[in-house]
């Protein structure tokens, strides 16, 4: 009977010393040279040091950045799953973003970070970067003409979500409802309809991204790499149910579109008018590279639905901080009731709602959306990349940082240091609306940097800069960031317009998890429908 104990306390102890020794030789792709955060004197402090970060958050980050990178100095965090990063600071991160791809690639890290390998076999997210070029210009520049779906599902949403009744308060459970909003919006876009109005495709699609964003975290970024294999399986069966349930509904419509697309290319005189939504674009890109032409409809359609991880739930999140910081803001400065002012004056007929025009009228919208991205980034690190350069790269500050390092930028860090952003843990959400020369005349300007005052002129909400980080930075950047922009502004002038919120003194504090800072899911706002005139 002994021998079964024995069997596991042998494997726990293999795979603990395997783990130790592939440790080793990951650190070692570490500069020597570069300190790290959080290392304490003891032994095997770098490994113990990669174990407490299981319960640490995102401390160790913000202490290396407040150590070193806040004096442009290089530093490495460690990881939980024994994958240390060197943490760049803010002064390189535009020779960082201009790097090619065969000189620091973010591919890389992305198989590794995701765990796709095991979470979705095959899947070859280097196919990739065509695909998101399409997203970045076919679907920015048919926003407009997307608005008027765009704000009807919204409406139907946010008053299915909040209700119609201008009597009684309603206690609205707030991701739920922006789940909701986004998801039947984003949907349309991405799928179009009918297939966006099905709620049985709608249920496993989001499914799909909630399994496979929490498996994404935990086998990439917290399970060793010996136990990989196994957990990332493991994790791989909801996901696998959840996507062959998704594609049965979505995989008629991308080969029916593929062969309409074939067929007008082929025939001119074929009677058919391309939708405008993401299937189409996808779908045109695919058949004009020639190393993707000939793939089957799965192959674009497991794509589409591993867009909706990265343009819904995020999206999703953003939404939710929004709400929370708006409703804990301090009642007297009355943010609220001057967002509502703003819609007001711009919102006067039914035509301005489906105007693309009318957006660009929303600076304290856009200001206030911004400034939840600041507070509370969706990851606590971006920009991640590995080098891939055989020789590796030396970095301008001169260290040397060789072949298979990972390297990343802190996100919260960056985004409350005092050089860029005068008084930093104060939520201001008109803080990017605000011109100069109506700033607080009591901030001292001397203490703000040149950088800083440039980019006050160019601080758009969809704008990725090096000292703000919400969207990425780079040519990686999120390609969806002004999808994500024209949702989210539409959305904030309707509620805002249409309900009355009851304030709260305590806003629920965001969580991390993995490299992710998601905020409650159960927090609740109190809402009542305007009486209008």
């Amino acid at each position: 009977m002994a021998t079964i104990p024995n069997l596991v306390l042998f494997l726990l102890s293999s795979i603990t010393v395997v783990s130790l020794i592939h440790s080793k030789v990951v650190m070692r792709k570490v500069p020597q040279s570069v300190s790290w955060a959080g290392l304490r004197e003891e032994i095997l402090s770098k490994t113990r040091a990669c174990i407490r970060e299981l319960t640490a958050e995102s401390r160790t980050l913000n202490l290396g950045y407040e150590k070193f990178n806040k004096k442009g100095l290089l530093c490495v965090i460690p990881n939980a799953g024994f994958r240390p990063t060197v943490l760049v600071p803010q002064e390189q991160l535009t020779w960082m973003s201009n790097k090619p791809d065969n000189v620091i690639s973010t591919r890389k890290t992305q198989v590794g970070r995701f765990a796709l390998k095991y979470l979705l076999p095959g899947f070859d997210i280097n196919h990739d970067a065509f695909l998101m070029a399409a997203i970045r210009k076919d679907v920015t520049r048919n926003l407009g003409s997307m608005q008027p779906d765009m704000i009807e599902d919204i409406r139907y949403t946010v008053d299915k979500a909040m209700g119609l009744d201008d009597t009684s308060w309603r206690e609205v459970c707030i991701t739920n409802a922006m789940e909701d909003v986004v998801l039947k919006t984003t949907s349309r876009i991405l799928v179009g309809s009918p297939l966006c109005q099905n709620e049985e495709y709608l249920h496993y699609s989001i499914n799909f991204a909630k399994w496979l964003g929490g498996a994404m975290i935990m086998v990439g970024q917290y399970v060793p790499w010996i136990l990989k294999p196994f957990f990332g399986y493991l994790g791989a069966l909801p996901v696998y149910y959840h996507k062959r349930k998704a594609l049965k509904f979505l995989l008629p419509v991308v080969r029916q579109r593929i062969g309409n697309i074939k067929r007008k290319r082929a025939d001119a005189s074929f009677e058919f008018e391309e939708p405008k939504d993401l299937i189409t674009w996808m779908a045109e890109a695919v058949l004009d590279n020639p190393e993707t032409r000939n793939s089957p409809p799965e192959f674009l359609g497991t794509r589409l639905l591993f867009l909706t991880l990265g343009a819904i739930h995020t999206t999703i999140m953003t939404a939710t901080n929004t709400m929370l910081d708006l409703i804990s803001s301090n009642p007297d400065s009355r943010f609220w009731e001057e967002l509502r002012e703003e819609a007001a004056g711009v919102f006067i007929t039914a035509d301005d709602w489906t105007d693309p025009v009318s957006l660009l009228k929303l600076p304290l919208a856009d200001s206030t959306i911004r400034e939840s991205l600041r507070k509370n980034p969706m990851l606590t690190r971006t920009m991640l990349r590995e080098v891939v350069a055989k020789d590796g790269i030396i970095l301008p500050s001169g260290h040397y940082i060789p072949k298979g390092t990972w390297m990343a930028a802190g996100t919260v860090g960056l985004h409350h240091d005092d050089r860029f952003y005068p008084n930093p843990e104060e939520y201001d959400p008109f803080r990017f609306a605000r011109k100069q020369e109506d700033m607080d005349m009591n901030i001292d300007k001397d203490t703000l940097t040149d950088k800083a005052s440039i980019y006050r002129k160019n601080q758009a909400l969809a704008t990725a800069s090096d000292i703000f980080l919400g969207w990425g930075y780079g040519k990686h950047a999120c390609p969806g960031r002004w999808l994500a922009s024209h949702q989210l502004k539409l959305m904030l002038a309707y509620v805002t317009l249409n309900y009355d919120i009851r304030y709260i003194t305590q806003r629920p504090v965001n969580q991390v998890f993995g490299d992710s800072f998601i905020p409650s899911r159960t927090a609740t706002m109190m809402v009542r429908r305007r009486k209008h005139a």
